[in-house]
């Protein structure tokens, strides 16, 4: 939200948010949208606030589930939303629906009541590189989609978010059952309002340790052709540039193959086997 004036703010959202949703079905009904905007409240909150869990979900529910039954509401003042009873400060307002920046994706919120408590403490997120908080929701999140993921697809295995680009840069194990499964597996991921932020998707067989980064990229490099195996989804809001680029580096399937040479035997293996052997050798 950004500040108008002492009784407005501009409120912005993209197309994922549930806030389109809320929004558009304002709009049809021709009235105003009733909006609350606190600060504060259980720390489950920040990852469950992501688009993916708030659509069609009860959001305090799973707080209280988490926090064993014990998380309380309260109404707000100006209209019956409700919002977390520990919350710092609260924000009461109306969205105007019929306000013609609704097409970029904007609308004005006219401020109705600010509550706060005495003394009121402000929780934020502070951006300081790759493994920031933002960064540790984003992994966490992804890791709480992978039940959901692979309920969409069976192929799915395993997914790893690397520290140094959580959220931009995703990995994900599948077990590759024919050609055009990396194919299906990204459209999924590309549609989960999870990864909206993602701008990198790797697909490699579950063979491959996900934790092993240098195995991955050597899947990469030995298997993921630029013409054919590099995958563009598109973007939310229908821009030509995709959002996201799908690199499939999984083996070829037999139906489709291509000459190539055969897997070489990791370095350690080789020295498994070695090691597991040495005393057949005659050597010290």
């Amino acid at each position: 939200a950004l500040v108008q004036d002492r009784r407005a703010l501009i409120i912005t959202w993209c197309d994922r948010d549930p806030l389109a949703a809320h929004f558009r079905a304002a709009q049809r009904r021709g009235g105003r949208l009733p909006v609350a905007i606190f600060f504060g409240g259980p720390p489950a909150l920040a990852l469950l606030a992501s688009p993916a869990w708030q659509l069609g979900r009860d959001v305090y529910a799973v707080v209280g589930g988490l926090a064993d039954g014990t998380f309380e509401v309260a109404t707000c003042r100006t209209h019956p939303l409700l919002v977390p009873a520990e919350s710092e400060l609260v924000i009461e307002g109306q969205l105007d629906t019929s306000d013609a920046a609704h097409e970029a994706r904007t609308a004005t919120l006219e401020v109705e009541m600010i509550t706060h408590r005495t003394g009121p403490r402000l929780t934020a997120q502070v951006p300081g590189g790759p493994a920031d908080e933002p960064a540790q929701l984003r992994r966490t999140a992804a890791r709480l989609a992978l039940p959901r993921l692979r309920a969409g697809h069976r192929a799915i295995r395993k997914l790893v978010c690397p520290d140094w680009a959580a959220g931009e840069v995703l990995l994900v194990a599948i077990e590759k059952r024919h050609a055009g499964e990396p194919r299906e597996v990204a459209a999924l991921i590309a549609s989960d309002a999870t990864f909206v932020r993602l701008r990198f998707l790797v697909l490699v067989d579950d063979d491959v340790d996900l934790a092993d980064e240098r195995q991955v990229w050597q899947r990469v490099a030995s298997e993921c052709r630029p013409t054919t195996d590099v995958i563009g989804s598109p973007h939310a809001l229908g821009d030509e540039v995709p959002a996201m680029l799908a690199f499939d580096a999984t083996r070829p399937w037999p139906e489709v193959d291509r000459a190539g040479r055969d897997r070489q035997t990791s370095v350690e293996q080789i020295r498994e086997l070695v090691t597991a052997r040495w005393s057949e050798y005659g050597m010290p």
